[in-house]
């Protein structure tokens, strides 16, 4: 199993000498918690950020991921990083960190966050698919979920979380790979490794409990609030929550990656048995 903090020697290596730090992740892949920790902490050492929501352009702007990477910024957060769209941008003076995240887990969270609470204010696509969710039972819906999130037409000049993650080059030695999982369950070990990081050697760091699940939320790990952005916190939720057949899809469509990045995954899912998945949906059947 990969620990992101057990490679701490590799990204002490490969992350010695950049003046910026570029973080790249996906949607549903704790996007939002990793800019509010930028936030907080180029606040506090007067350094600049900037957290791009698009993959390869912002249509309103015009504004490109190769005009971020290239800003005067210290850090630059890219919430739905495409490896073909950054690839090429990376400069010597760069250090990257690429966050993933369990696909199972990423098909649940974006179910219940599609249907009910993230914004659709400009991305049409999502309003779209909110009305087809609302409209079909939930086995279904986490289906045509799993599909939303490998379209390639995900939001404007944006793709799924999914595309992006399985068509990344994961042995570009540039950029050194954590699962959310792990930097979400040891706040304190994730601001240890941003410290060690050329740009923020120096900083000063927040409190890493005030970014915990349960400072965040009031609750406990795997106590819902469906209204809420963090909803449950759980990385285990997918083995109830998910119909057999979008499992039987991922563990095959997605074999490599999760045999790479989580093999307890593999190992746990292909050992269930028919009472432990729920079996009533015929939807994606291999």
């Amino acid at each position: 199993m990969i620990n992101a903090f057990n490679i701490a020697n590799r990204i002490r290596y490969l992350l010695n000498k950049g003046q910026k730090l570029a973080l790249f992740t996906h949607h549903k892949c704790a996007s939002t918690w990793i800019t509010s920790i930028v936030a907080d902490i180029c606040r506090e050492n007067n350094l600049k950020y900037i957290a791009i929501p698009w993959g390869r352009q912002c249509p309103e702007s015009g504004y490109t991921m190769e005009m971020a990477l290239n800003s005067s910024n210290d850090v630059i957060v890219a919430l739905n990083a495409d490896y073909s769209g950054i690839s090429n941008h990376i400069s010597a003076n760069m250090q990257c960190m690429h966050v993933i995240r369990n696909p199972l887990s990423v098909v649940v969270s974006a179910y219940y966050s599609h249907l009910r609470t993230h914004p659709i204010d400009g991305w049409d696509f999502l309003a779209r698919q909110r009305n087809v969710l609302s409209e079909v039972d939930k086995d279904v819906g986490m289906a045509l979920t799993l599909s939303f999130l490998e379209s390639s037409h995900f939001q404007p000049e944006t793709n799924g979380p999914l595309y992006d993650m399985i068509a990344w080059k994961y042995d570009d030695s540039r950029i050194v790979t954590l699962r959310m999982e792990d930097i979400t369950a040891n706040t304190a070990n994730f601001f240890h490794e941003l410290s060690r990081t050329e740009v923020l050697r120096n900083a000063s760091m927040p409190d890493p409990d005030r970014f915990s699940f349960a400072a965040m939320t009031g609750r406990q790990q795997g106590v819902i609030d469906l209204s809420s952005h963090y909803r449950c916190g759980s990385s285990t939720e997918w083995r109830g929550a998910l119909p057999r057949g979008v499992i039987l899809y991922v563990l095959h469509h997605y074999r490599d990656f999760l045999l790479r990045f989580y093999p307890e995954v593999t190992f746990e899912a292909g050992s269930l048995s028919d009472a432990s998945v729920r079996s009533n949906s015929d939807c994606l059947r291999s």
